[in-house]
């Protein structure tokens, strides 16, 4: 059975081997999410449905969330923590259980302190 996977950050380099990577192995479908749908470059119209958005915006997020069995975070952004929680309280509401988070935000030291430390239960 085909799983919907919303990949949130769509246009994110990472996102697009992720993205290129479940086309070619199984039929999910994938709700691309993004705030700059002129980049995405849709491969399979049958399988991938790109949607405008922003993360930080709950009103967008909300009604793609509660249709996800999987959510894929590739974001970067100041407020990565408020996106976390966006995210987190969403899937809690939808009891979606699966999430995969890639972020390169931090590895220069440009965000100060514990980003995970009271947003994500491990």
């Amino acid at each position: 059975m085909a799983r919907e996977v919303l990949i949130l950050g769509a246009t994110g380099k990472i996102a697009g081997y992720a993205i290129d990577a479940l086309l070619a192995n199984g039929n999910d479908e994938l709700l691309l999410f993004t705030r700059h749908p002129q980049n995405m470059n849709v491969v399979d119209e049958n399988r991938e449905t790109v949607i405008k958005g922003d993360v930080l915006n709950v009103g967008d997020l909300e009604p793609e969330i509660e249709r996800a069995d999987v959510v894929y975070a590739n974001l970067r952004n100041p407020e990565i923590t408020q996106q976390a929680k966006n995210i987190v309280s969403l899937m809690e509401k939808y009891a979606v259980k699966s999430l995969v988070w890639i972020s390169s935000i931090g590895i220069y030291d440009e965000v100060p302190g514990n980003l995970v430390s009271g947003i994500m239960r491990c």
